[in-house]
C-alpha cells in the first residue's frame, strides 16, 4: 500500500507526536547509565542532539523514504527458519522464564558490588528465545566475569522461599503495569498488533497465579 499511494505526512506527523510525546514523560535515568547508554552516539551526532535524537523529529523527508522503499526488494531479504522457542512457547514458560532470571539475578547480587569496584558491569535477561547475558567493561578481565557467571548459571537452584517471592514480585510487576504512562500504553498495545506472537498481560496474570505453582512441583 505505502508502494502505491507513497509516503503520506499525516502519517509522519502522528508518528512524531507519539514520539515527541514518549520523549518528554520519559523516566529519569541512572547518570552512568545515561552516559554509557549515549556515548556512542558522539560519533554520529552533535552534542546538542544526543538526548533527542531518536526521539524528536524536525524534516518531513519524502525521498528518504523512497530511498528506503526502493531497498525493500526480494533480492535483498534475508530469511531465517527458527524453532518455537520453549522460553515463549505459552504463557505458563513465559512465566516461568522471567521468574527463574528474577531469581537468578537475586542470587547474583554477591558479583554485582565486586565486579562494579573492577569497573565491570553484567546484566542477565529473559526473551523470546532464552536467556540474554550481556558485559561490558574492561576487556582484560570480561572473560573472568563471563566464566564466573556462566559457572553459576549451570549449577545454580532456585531456592523454593525465594521463589514464591519472586513469583509474587513478578505478577504485581505485571499488574502495576496498569499505572504507567498513556505512551506506555500505547507502545504496549502497537507491540501486541505488530508482533507474530505474543502474550497479553491478562494471559501472563492467569496462568501466573493459577498454573505456575503446578508447573514447578511437576518438575518443568
Amino acid at each position: 500500500m505505502l508502494r502505491a499511494e507513497g509516503p503520506r505526512r499525516w502519517v509522519w506527523e502522528e508518528q512524531r507526536d507519539l514520539m515527541a510525546m514518549e520523549f518528554r514523560f520519559k523516566d529519569a535515568q541512572e547518570p552512568r547509565a545515561l552516559v554509557v547508554g549515549h556515548v556512542h552516539l558522539l560519533q554520529e551526532f552533535p552534542m546538542q542532539d544526543i538526548l533527542s535524537t531518536y526521539y524528536l523529529l524536525s524534516d518531513w523527508r519524502p525521498d528518504l523514504i523512497e530511498e528506503l522503499l526502493s531497498l525493500l526488494t526480494p533480492d535483498n531479504v534475508r530469511v531465517g527458519v527458527v524453532a518455537n522457542p520453549l522460553a515463549y512457547a505459552e504463557p505458563a514458560s513465559c512465566n516461568l522464564t522471567s521468574v527463574w532470571v528474577l531469581l537468578l539475578r537475586d542470587s547474583l547480587q554477591q558479583f554485582a558490588y565486586a565486579a562494579e569496584l573492577a569497573g565491570l558491569r553484567w546484566s542477565v535477561g529473559n526473551a523470546k528465545y532464552g536467556l540474554s547475558i550481556t558485559i561490558d567493561g574492561y576487556d582484560d578481565k570480561l572473560h573472568v566475569l563471563l566464566e564466573k557467571l556462566i559457572e553459576h548459571i549451570v549449577g545454580f537452584k532456585a531456592d523454593p522461599q525465594r521463589f514464591a517471592i519472586m513469583k509474587e514480585s513478578h505478577i504485581r510487576a505485571i499488574k502495576n503495569f496498569e499505572a504507567e504512562q498513556p505512551y506506555q500504553h500505547a507502545v504496549y498495545q502497537q507491540a501486541l498488533c505488530l508482533s507474530d506472537l505474543v502474550w497479553t498481560r491478562c494471559q501472563l496474570v492467569e496462568s501466573a497465579e493459577s498454573k505456575i505453582n503446578v508447573l514447578v512441583y511437576n518438575g518443568l
